[in-house]
């Protein structure tokens, strides 16, 4: 087999990683255009109770040896993170991520105001402290 080919077995079972590291899932599909013969993206199950994730092909940077390596992450794998303070008090969830040029420029956040209330509230990506398992904001970001 030549070198800068690979198979669908080298693909399923291995862990997508995003840029910074983390582990996302495990990759369970290969979505694949069968007019054009080519590739469309990833399908990786991040975990329990946690839905699959789509992976379109334009974030995927390299199919390596042991995994597959993202270049971003989609949006989508922010949505329902809790959001904190930086004191450790819960803001509410992540309901959207608003993006500009495939960039995240904000999130909005989903806060809870008692049994049937929920207010919405924008936090801009300046306001984040951490961005990861869970979304953490800065101080003076409320």
């Amino acid at each position: 087999m030549p070198a800068n080919e690979t198979t669908s077995d080298d693909i399923l079972g291995r862990q997508a990683v995003a840029p910074d590291g983390a582990v996302l899932g495990t990759v369970v599909k290969l979505h694949i255009d069968r007019d054009k013969k080519e590739i469309l993206g990833i399908t990786i199950d991040q975990g329990l109770a946690k839905p699959y994730l789509f992976i379109g092909r334009e974030f995927i940077r390299k199919f390596g040896v042991d995994a597959v390596f993202l270049s971003q992450i989609p949006k989508e794998t922010f949505k329902g993170l809790e959001v904190f303070t930086e004191e450790g008090r819960l803001v509410g969830r992540v309901k959207e991520v608003i993006t500009e040029n495939n960039l995240p420029k904000s999130i909005v956040v989903e806060v809870s105001k008692g049994l049937f209330k929920k207010d919405e509230l924008v936090v801009p990506v300046t306001k984040i402290a951490e961005l990861g398992q869970r979304v953490i904001i800065k101080k003076n970001a409320l």
